[in-house]
């Protein structure tokens, strides 16, 4: 009993801190979104805020970019076994007999909501990285100094860099994923039971 909760505490550990750093650094785009889009409607003393405010907001997007790549490297082949491993149980769940669901569902409920709140948090941060390089087009270089194009413009540059998280370093996690995953899985257990 001691080494099954132990097992249950660390691995409930590791994905709800990987669940909170997704949704954490979806968060932090958000924020930066909304702060350049602020700078674009300052109308006064834009020149003295423009620069103070443009290298805060690219030291921040360079510690996301940092956290995204820091996520890439440590999760990608974990969540790639994770994924393989949901989809496997998902199917093998199909194959006991009707009488013998209820012990099951709940193996069920853990594989298929774990497998879609990864897809819809790395979704989630996909977005808003792409509002972010919107935001970043939007925020009035037009009207600021050479140096501040410069600047804008190398933010820009990485913002469309699309931010997509793969598990096992080939499947894109987002919704699109899930939903072909459950979709196979169906196709797969309706041409095995019938």
């Amino acid at each position: 009993m001691i080494q099954e909760s132990t097992i249950l505490f660390v691995v409930s550990n590791y994905h709800l801190f990987f669940l909170f750093l997704l949704s954490h650094t979806a968060v932090m785009y958000r924020l930066l979104t909304m702060e350049i889009t602020e700078m674009g409607n300052l109308t006064t003393d834009y020149d003295n805020h423009m620069q103070k405010r443009l290298c805060n907001i690219i030291k921040r997007h360079q510690l996301i970019l940092g956290t995204i790549r820091q996520l890439r490297s440590l999760y990608s082949k974990p969540l790639g076994i994770d994924f393989f491993s949901n989809a496997l149980c998902i199917c093998l769940v199909q194959f006991v007999p009707v009488e013998e669901y209820p012990k099951f569902v709940f193996v069920l409920l853990y594989c298929l909501t774990l497998f879609f709140l990864y897809c819809l948090l790395c979704q989630m941060l996909t977005n808003e990285s792409e509002k972010f390089g919107v935001a970043v087009y939007c925020c009035g270089w037009e009207r600021v100094n050479l140096k501040e194009k410069k600047m804008i413009f190398e933010v820009l540059r990485q913002a469309q860099k699309p931010v997509v998280l793969l598990a096992a370093d080939f499947v894109p996690v987002n919704l699109y994923t899930f939903a072909s995953t459950c979709q196979i899985i169906y196709k797969f257990v309706t041409v095995m039971k019938f």
